[in-house]
């Protein structure tokens, strides 16, 4: 498999984060926070990966009992997906993501978000629906 520039980009900006055996991305070792590659076959696939699988770390997931530490994780993880996709969210827009995306609930809706440039009015939207 050649790997993609946007994984690689994303290993470089996560210390320690590997591939292993099962060709699952280990983001954070610490926590074994992963997304599996075999359905990414290009950026928009890991984008959406990202989207479904990662937000969760971005926003909501309590991995620290304080709540500074957990702050800054959420940030520091914020701030990877922002590089990696070229976005500029808060933790709270990544709160959103989460909800409406988080565990593949509505791969169709991450397509489009991701399609959409990372428009979270296609989220906020749903709503109305």
């Amino acid at each position: 498999m050649k790997q993609l520039e946007i994984i690689q980009k994303t290993m470089n900006l996560m210390c320690g984060s590997f591939i292993n055996h099962n060709n699952e991305l280990i983001m954070i070792p610490k926590f074994n926070v992963y997304t599996l590659l075999d359905n990414v076959e290009t950026e928009m696939d890991f984008k959406v990966n990202l989207c479904e699988y990662f937000s969760r770390d971005c926003s909501c997931a309590l991995r620290y009992r304080q709540r500074k530490r957990l702050e800054e994780y959420w940030q520091s993880n914020t701030y990877v997906f922002n590089e990696i996709c070229n976005t500029n969210f808060t933790v709270k827009d990544m709160d959103l993501i989460y909800t409406h995306l988080g565990n593949g609930i509505n791969h169709n809706k991450s397509i489009e978000f991701v399609k959409s440039d990372f428009n979270l009015s296609v989220l906020r939207s749903e709503k109305d629906e």
